[in-house]
């Protein structure tokens, strides 16, 4: 394709990629990522503005470095404060350093005042501090402040903070989640403990904001940190599910022990569980082991160094002197072949052995071995007995598949009733998603309960917030049709997104047929623009293809042209639906949105994506591109005159073109024009002109430009005036600049 010849040389002029692009309403990121910090700054502030945290960490450093303008530390303290409000990561560190900072410099009362409510909020009781600690913190922020609070105001700030936090709690119990994470956060920010794990639960689970498990769990490991025994389990509970590392079932347990040592029930449970999948003994040194200890260990290590022989006879031996484990590993390599030829009979005799000696790993093996059906003939009653028996010990996991069984025993009052039980346990003691699931179709369905809408819904809330994708499909379904809830198309929509991220395809489906039904419903207010634009960016960097996906359709049938754009661009190379996205790209076209003219312009020039090859419409778009500034479509449109496609060929007309997009401040051209004089490519060389390109350039905000400058600076001073060295100079400067511009192929 001829389009392409000249770009090499773009590339190496802007020192950018492809795709840096230039208009009259840069992109805010864009900029910053290119270097234009006061383009970023002015694109970016209306962003943030509206809630983007990302939007406010990126305006926070370029206030703390100073880019693009002075510095400004306050600026940079309030949009990264604003950006950690919505706990983003980076924003805390940024914010924690700022404020150490000034700390140190024995800064302002508002810091001091930060600090106050901070140990205000350990005085409440969450943290756990003495007495000592929390008087040593008074008397520091007095120190700091002549004024400071009398131990009555402390006080009367304390109690207002712990009705503060439970009116957030309160919220939280009402489903009032907007108020909920307002309430909570700026204690949150402040270190409260009890705030952070709450605000984490919100951002984890999706309650009343998109769901973000990064930030959730981010906030999580903060309320961990602090000694806070639920959040130390949840975050156990969640390396516990990404076994497999050894590293993570490490921390899994690290964790999850921290929470035991404070009496946290279920924290004893998963650990317990955890020992067993991963085979960890973190309670007894391997340097410490003795006897029949010592023996098995060394059992082990055969297994591992894949001396089967040797492991097997170990476990015989100390299966023979009772060894209760041995027998438990006997019994599973007999059943599994492991090491060892396949025995059942065998395996199941020792697997028993060590299940009626009260070994919860082998009563959990039988009762999912008999459940399976697998290894051995499927046994519903022996199943249920040894679930039963596992679960007597305290393993909660059989709980699920309990009520499994009893569902499956057929459709009498006393299975049925069984089910519900079982799975009730299951829901409330393991929290297992699953079970929350049945349960809602049990009480959905009417399965031996009276049918309940609103108590099945109960249940479908809680695994859809634990990521079932089908929970979460029927939760849509009922909020759709009002079923147990409210009607709540907003609602909807959010269930049926979180479903088709994870590729369910009625979800994906559901979604689309949502929008059709319900037009007036997804209509989105123009001041709403932005805000959602850039929720959809982050449900697409985020890996959630359907989810931006619907949010830019949403806007795109509002009449918003960057959305129209992205919703076709997206479509084009990942959803593979080339006539819906080069139909949206179009509409944004017509919409004067010039990076969409700019692609419509290739379409036309390329015959792409269902468009006819049609050069005078091409030209056209390139035009329309140009005159908003956009640097690509000037240099394309020009270079038409240059190489005689679709106009008479003109090099004179070439050089015009260019001349009136710099007048017009079109940074890309004053680069071309420039390297064009400096070179003596098309028109006569001018070293002067070129300088002259060049620095109009530089205070456009290319630094490339400046390089350029003080090239051609050495130049006309004579400093390169050799004929050899400016060969070279040429050459080295800029490889791609032969004589007749075409560096590049087809």
């Amino acid at each position: 394709m001829i389009r392409f010849l000249l770009l090499p040389l773009f590339v190496a002029l802007v020192g950018l990629g492809f795709f840096a692009l230039f208009s009259q309403n840069p992109d805010g990121f864009e900029a910053f990522e290119q270097g234009n910090y006061g383009t970023a700054r002015e694109g970016l502030t209306p962003v943030a503005e509206d809630g983007y945290d990302e939007a406010q960490f990126i305006l926070g450093q370029i206030y703390e470095e100073g880019l693009g303008g002075a510095k400004d530390i306050d600026a940079a303290q309030k949009w990264y404060r604003l950006a950690a409000d919505q706990g983003h990561e980076g924003a805390l560190g940024k914010l924690s350093t700022i404020i150490d900072e000034k700390l140190r410099q024995g800064s302002d009362n508002t810091v001091s005042s930060d600090i106050d409510d901070t140990s205000s909020a350990v005085a409440g009781g969450i943290d756990k501090s003495s007495e000592t600690d929390l008087e040593t913190l008074n008397r520091k922020s007095n120190e700091r402040d002549a004024g400071s609070k009398t131990e009555t105001s402390t006080e009367v700030e304390t109690a207002e903070i712990v009705r503060s936090l439970a009116d957030g709690k309160q919220a939280l119990k009402d489903e009032l989640y907007e108020k909920a994470l307002k309430t909570l956060l700026p204690h949150a920010i402040k270190g409260n403990a009890e705030a952070q794990y709450q605000v984490g639960e919100i951002y984890r689970k999706g309650l009343g904001v998109e769901g973000d498990e990064k930030k959730g769990l981010a906030w999580i490991e903060k309320a961990a940190e602090q000694g806070h025994a639920q959040a130390q389990f949840v975050l156990g509970f969640s390396y516990k599910h990404v076994i497999g590392k050894e590293d993570n079932s490490r921390k899994a347990i690290s964790w999850l022990q921290l929470a035991a040592d404070q009496g946290h029930l279920r924290a004893l449970e998963a650990l317990e569980d955890l020992d067993w999948l991963i085979n960890l003994d973190n309670k007894v040194p391997k340097t410490s082991l003795t006897g029949l200890d010592a023996e098995f260990e060394r059992a082990k290590t055969a297994f591992e160094e894949k001396e089967f022989d040797k492991g097997i006879a170990l476990l015989k031996s100390l299966a023979r002197q009772d060894y209760t484990q041995a027998q438990f590993e006997l019994g599973w390599a007999y059943v599994h072949g492991a090491g060892v030829g396949i025995d059942k009979a065998e395996g199941l005799r020792f697997l028993e052995i060590a299940g009626n000696k009260e070994n919860l790993q082998a009563q959990f093996s039988l009762g999912f071995l008999y459940y399976l059906g697998v290894k051995v003939p499927r046994d519903q009653e022996k199943s249920a007995f040894w679930f039963k028996r596992s679960y007597s010990n305290g393993d909660t996991k059989s709980l699920y598949y309990l009520g499994d069984l009893y569902s499956a025993m057929g459709d009498t009052s006393d299975n049925q009733k069984a089910a519900l039980h079982w799975f009730e346990l299951s829901a409330k003691e393991e929290g297992d998603r699953e079970s929350q699931r049945k349960l809602a179709e049990i009480y959905s369905k009417g399965i031996g309960v009276k049918p309940d809408p609103e108590v099945a819904v109960k249940w479908l809330k809680l695994a859809a917030e634990q990521g079932d994708r089908d929970a979460q499909y029927n939760l849509g379904l009922n909020y759709e049709e009002g079923v147990g809830i409210p009607k709540d198309v907003v609602q909807a929509r959010r269930w049926y997104r979180h479903a088709a991220n994870q590729d369910l395809p009625l979800a994906i489906n559901r979604l689309a047929e949502l929008n059709d039904k319900y037009p007036e419903q997804i209509k989105i207010n123009q001041e709403d623009f932005y805000r959602e634009f850039y929720r959809g960016v982050n449900a697409f960097e985020q890996g959630m293809p359907y989810g931006a996906q619907d949010i830019w359709l949403n806007l795109a049938k509002s009449g918003h042209a960057r959305s129209q754009y992205r919703l076709g661009i997206t479509y084009l190379p990942i959803l593979k639906r080339d006539e819906d996205g080069a139909t949206w790209v179009k509409l944004a076209a017509e919409q004067g949105y010039a990076l969409a003219q700019y692609k419509l312009g290739n379409f036309y020039g390329d015959g792409y994506h269902g468009f006819p090859l049609d050069i005078s419409k091409s030209l056209e778009w390139y035009r329309k591109s140009a005159d908003q500034g956009h640097g690509p479509s000037a240099i394309f449109y020009a270079k038409h005159y240059l190489e005689g496609r679709g106009v008479p060929k003109d090099e004179k007309k070439y050089i015009d073109v260019l001349e009136h997009y710099v007048t017009q401040e079109v940074l890309l051209a004053h680069l071309v024009l420039g390297n064009h004089y400096e070179h003596g490519y098309v028109t006569s060389k001018d070293l002067s002109r070129a300088a002259d390109l060049y620095q109009r350039a530089a205070d456009l905000g290319s630094e490339s430009a400046v390089k350029d400058l003080s090239r051609i600076q050495k130049k006309i001073d004579g400093i390169d005036a050799s004929p050899s060295s400016q060969g070279t100079q040429a050459q080295s400067g800029n490889e791609q600049l032969v004589p007749d511009g075409r560096s590049g192929t087809d």
